[in-house]
């Protein structure tokens, strides 16, 4: 938990350091703040009182990545950490990180990582 916090510390001081606008500020900050729920567009774009395609736009144009790719990254890198703990599931990790089907975690887990959360487990407690 110590390692995500201090990586979404990183992350929001390189926002800042691009000379992002607020709302993308405040987004990655509610971001980093409820990593664990299930985060909707629309959930966003009314916390800073914006159209959610406008919104998608200038996060795009400050980040240089898609709001949902920031998000999943966001959700993978904090399952790697609560991966390397022994005795979380692999399906508690999915909700931990806000996602509630399991095999929709397991498939993107897979795709950004390139091994599946079990695998993963595997290779770095061994």
């Amino acid at each position: 938990m110590h390692d995500v916090m201090q990586e979404a510390g990183t992350r929001l001081q390189e926002a800042k350091q691009r000379a992002c606008r607020k709302e993308t500020l405040q987004i990655i900050e509610i971001l980093h703040d409820r990593i664990h729920e299930k985060i909707t567009l629309d959930m966003l774009a009314n916390a800073v009182n914006l159209n959610a395609s406008y919104l998608c736009r200038i996060f795009k144009q400050d980040t240089g990545k898609s709001m949902f790719q920031y998000i999943n990254e966001l959700k993978v890198n904090y399952a790697v950490q609560l991966l390397k703990q022994k005795d979380v599931r692999v399906k508690e990790v999915a909700y931990k990180v806000g996602i509630d089907n399991p095999f929709y975690f397991n498939r993107l887990f897979k795709k950004m990582i390139g091994l599946s959360p079990s695998e993963f487990r595997k290779k770095n407690n061994a």
